[in-house]
């Protein structure tokens, strides 16, 4: 069943999902065909009297993250949800600690400078390599996914 809140996948070598509340915004580019560093330099942040109207940005190496997503939807329904599915580089689990350290910076910086409040990781590889690097180097909030699963499995 279709409706207004559902998500909509703009499609290039890496998918980014959006859930879209506002009709006037313009379709979201994709990380792979900008540098990040430009593009945070051309988006302002947001002010902080804004941050409840600013998305929670999830990323993922290919799709799986979509269940994250579609959980998010379920118990914070109210919330704008950005997704970054990185398909030009899955899977992240054959790569090395440092090369999914860097593919989790670069995924985060984008999202956080499309201006989220904050940022799941919702691969268990990067949760695993890069979730304390991410939290160093990001002031906005950045959480992983192996405890919250292991805490929901014990």
């Amino acid at each position: 069943m279709k409706h207004r809140d559902e998500l909509k996948a703009t499609t290039a070598s890496a998918r980014l999902v959006q859930r879209r509340t506002r009709p006037h915004e313009s379709p979201i580019p994709s990380p792979c065909s900008i540098r990040v560093p430009s593009v945070a330099k051309k988006i302002p942040p947001r002010p902080a009297s804004t941050v409840q109207s600013q998305p929670i940005g999830i990323f993922d190496s290919g799709v799986g993250g979509l269940t994250v997503a579609r959980q998010f939807r379920r118990v914070l329904p109210a919330e704008d949800l950005l997704y970054l599915g990185d398909t030009a580089r899955v899977p992240y689990g054959t790569k090395s600690p440092e090369t999914v350290v860097r593919y989790a910076c670069e995924d985060t910086a984008f999202l956080a400078s499309r201006g989220v409040k904050a940022v799941v990781v919702a691969c268990n590889t990067a949760s695993a390599w890069a979730l304390e690097t991410l939290q160093k180097r990001f002031s906005i909030p950045i959480f992983g996914v192996i405890a919250p699963g292991a805490d929901a499995a014990v």
